[in-house]
């Protein structure tokens, strides 16, 4: 009697999952570090969700300024800082997705976040792009551009004196 349940069931669960996958209400994921279509020679190694943020929000030359880059990457092994460079008036900030060969990354959207410590800069006005290197076992997709920013640094704030009125 318990093996006529077990293949019941069985069944039961096939007809479901059949039913679902008819629809289009579920489908495979394989089960290796990576869906079937992430690493296609088309795709770019940027989500489209990439993000920079500059802080503070007003800048004057002395502040310490911070890029934070952020987004959503399509699984769980997310891009991490490798490096940044500042030439001129320009900022690259590059980033990496390593997939070692032999490791499993969960197919899911995962959130991501770095902050890069550029310092102090003179006035003017800023550009940092955010670049992205996707490896998978030890070879690089081409690296993209995935974000940018434009930012300005200040002499100075101005000062705004208020009266105070007092009664």
């Amino acid at each position: 009697m318990r093996t006529l349940r077990k293949s019941r069931a069985s069944v039961i669960l096939v007809v479901i999952l059949c039913m679902a996958f008819a629809s289009g209400q579920v489908s495979l994921v394989s089960s290796g570090c990576l869906s079937a279509g992430h690493h296609s020679k088309t795709r770019q190694a940027c989500s489209p969700s990439a993000r920079i943020n500059v802080v503070p929000s007003l800048l004057t030359q002395d502040d310490d300024v911070q890029v934070i880059a952020s987004g959503e990457w399509y699984d769980t092994c997310i891009p991490f800082y490798q490096s940044h460079q500042i030439d001129n008036h320009l900022i690259r900030v590059d980033a990496i997705v390593d997939y070692p060969a032999g490791t499993g990354c969960a197919d899911m959207i995962t959130p991501w976040e770095f902050m890069v410590d550029v310092g102090k800069l003179p006035p003017g006005f800023y550009e940092v792009n955010l670049y992205i290197t996707d490896v998978f076992n030890q070879v690089p997709i081409p690296t993209a551009l995935c974000a940018t920013k434009r930012f300005t640094v200040f002499t100075e704030l101005s000062k705004t004196y208020l009266p105070i009125i007092a009664k």
